[in-house]
């Protein structure tokens, strides 16, 4: 009898974990990366994957005849288990690494007709359809014109009906044009709701930030703003060199980055959509740089391709605290000078640490506890073994498993 008794208290609690279970394991579309290129001139002819479903992620070589070097997109879907589709800048790919369905010859530009669409630096971001299921909205750009490689041009997006195809998914929206000409950088968080996504996007060639709502209508226009930020100099726009935009994981900042100048921080209010605050602090010139965030939002670490600094957010309206975390090594793994393992792109990762692409390796760099401040943060050059090789990719997200707010 009380055997009985104890399965049927056992049965409700089971329900509640796996009621969890279900709710934190949602919008995990992250948690597959594919990185590396498919080339038989390549010292490294074959790509891989990254797997973030086991602890610790497990990396393996994939049979990929799909090059991608610095520009990396990938989806899957809800669960992080299947790859719903990727893109390499030229086309759209689903599952079988075939082009999809009216996928193909996407970003049309300057470098996609020379053939490099890895010249971006700041791959496509998708977030799941908040009005139609198993629809996918993928925001992809163009590089610059001739050596303007690094000015992005013409934000679009595209939407995937994942149920076309027997479950392949086709392109049933191609390249709708958001803003035409050049930008300094967009990013994406959702919105207090938990559903619906707020986009911002900066124009290159004026203090003009555009606030874009991603609901039940679409992808619309909510609002400009004109940023007032008396110590930026806004140089000219051949001065310029805006390499890096993106929301923290709480999504209440907003990070643009001007390699020559330094880090203009808004802050954001998720419910309303609306700027609390914009500001701009001076950091010394660094060139070719990503960023990434710690889980907690207090941290940003900005690399170039020979230093890594960590940012203290919450320092940001007094001043800057800015730590010199690590120095490039200057290593040369495969003893060839156009192969080094330099710091070049980076992302905060499902398991909660931040990894680095090296320019040429078969290697990431790891920040191990990017929470914590100074070297406790745990960097490691080279620390997670790769078993192909990688050419500066890494796949970037917003954060899909943002918890919604009161807005009330």
């Amino acid at each position: 009898m009380n055997k009985m008794r104890s399965i049927y208290l056992l049965i409700p609690l089971l329900s509640l974990m796996l009621g969890f279970y279900s709710s934190v394991s949602a919008q995990n579309h992250d948690r597959i990366w594919y990185y590396g290129r498919y080339d038989s001139l390549s010292p490294f002819p074959q790509g891989g994957k990254i797997d973030f479903n086991f602890a610790p992620p497990q990396a393996m070589p994939t049979d990929r005849p799909v090059t991608l070097n610095a520009y990396a997109h990938i989806m899957s879907d809800s669960a992080g288990t299947q790859v719903l589709y990727f893109s390499d800048g030229y086309n759209i790919y689903n599952r079988d690494n075939e082009a999809m369905l009216n996928g193909d010859t996407i970003n049309e530009g300057y470098w996609i007709g020379v053939g490099q669409p890895d010249e971006i630096t700041y791959s496509g971001l998708s977030v799941p359809s908040p009005y139609l299921e198993n629809n996918y909205l993928y925001f992809h750009h163009e590089a610059g014109n001739d050596l303007d490689w690094i000015v992005r041009n013409n934000l679009y997006f595209s939407q995937i009906d994942m149920e076309e195809e027997d479950g392949k998914g086709a392109v049933v929206i191609k390249d709708s044009l958001i803003w035409n000409g050049r930008f300094a950088g967009f990013g994406l968080t959702k919105a207090g709701d938990g559903a619906e996504w707020w986009m911002l996007v900066v124009d290159y060639d004026s203090p003009v930030v555009n606030t874009y709502t991603i609901d039940e209508m679409g992808v619309s226009l909510h609002h400009v703003d004109t940023l007032l930020l008396p110590n930026y100099s806004f140089l000219s726009a051949e001065e310029r060199n805006f390499s890096y935009s993106g929301f923290s994981p709480d999504g209440t900042q907003f990070l643009l980055f001007d390699e020559g100048e330094g880090l203009i921080v808004l802050d954001f209010d998720r419910c309303s959509g609306q700027f609390n605050d914009a500001f701009f602090r001076p950091i010394p010139a660094m060139n070719r740089t990503s960023l990434a965030f710690s889980p907690n939002a207090r941290f940003a670490y900005i690399n170039s391709l020979e230093n890594l600094v960590q940012v203290d957010l919450n320092s940001m309206e007094q001043g800057i605290v800015l730590d010199t975390i690590a120095n490039w090594d200057g290593a040369f793994p495969l003893g060839n000078p156009f192969f080094a393992d330099l710091f070049a792109y980076s992302q905060l990762a499902p398991d909660g640490k931040v990894y680095i692409a090296s320019v040429a390796s078969a290697s990431l760099h790891v920040i191990e506890r990017p929470n914590l401040p100074g070297q406790a943060c745990g960097f490691r050059q080279l620390a997670f073994n790769l078993p192909t090789g990688n050419f500066n990719s890494i796949p970037h997200f917003p954060n899909y498993r943002l918890e919604p707010l009161d807005c009330d």
